[in-house]
């Protein structure tokens, strides 16, 4: 007869589970995943602040530029519906680790964008990358709390990632008048690299199966 081998925690104690971590372990967690929220949220509305400069730059009406924003939001809706699956297949750490790259060099293509055709395109995509970390949010948050923690953790992350948008918007309206509408995309850009550096040395793996299957 084939033997199956059950691997499971060793109980409901086991310091291997990430729900029996240090509270500071945990928040440590959950507050990068929060600047990755915060951070790509605000790229999404950091446009719209420089928008009169953008449009002047390029050649085009403002109307037509606010088409920067608006790719941004259709691609944050169209990449959650592709995205969500891969946490649960590959990690949580996978999903980060892999999309904030991505978004960095689609964000790095916006800044250096000729006309507004290469703008959309590259918003698009760095939003549809960017929403791959945000689909993972939740899983990470479950992975780490049981149901009754997650009601006062979740706002942690929440009114921050919430509130980005509006961050982004006072970035861009101080940005603007004081240099290149470029530079609210190089803003991004370094603002994700210090995110993507934290979460390269500091994010631990969530994902129970994930952590069982090491074990």
């Amino acid at each position: 007869d084939d033997e199956s081998l059950i691997v499971d925690w060793e109980s409901s104690t086991d310091p291997l589970n990430p729900r029996n971590w240090s509270t500071a372990k945990r928040l440590g967690a959950i507050l990068q995943v929060t600047a990755i929220a915060v951070v790509v949220c605000s790229a999404g509305a950091i446009d719209a602040a420089v928008m009169p400069q953008a449009a002047e730059d390029l050649g085009v009406s403002e109307v037509v530029e606010t088409l920067a924003t608006g790719v941004f939001l259709v691609g944050f809706g169209t990449g959650g519906l592709i995205a969500a699956p891969f946490s649960e297949l590959f990690g949580r750490n996978a999903v980060y680790l892999a999309s904030l790259p991505v978004f960095s060099l689609w964000t790095m293509g916006a800044a250096l964008a000729p006309n507004i055709g290469a703008q959309l395109v590259f918003r698009f995509l760095a939003a549809f990358s960017a929403t791959a970390p945000l689909t993972c949010v939740g899983g990470t948050i479950s992975d780490l709390y049981d149901s009754l923690d997650k009601t006062w953790v979740f706002p942690l992350f929440a009114i921050p990632g919430f509130g980005a948008p509006a961050l982004g918007l006072v970035i861009g309206s101080y940005i603007g008048p004081n240099t290149s509408w470029r530079w609210t995309e190089w803003s991004m850009l370094i603002a994700t690299g210090i995110v993507m550096a934290l979460v390269f040395m500091c994010m631990p793996e969530t994902f129970g199966p994930l952590l069982l299957q090491w074990k």
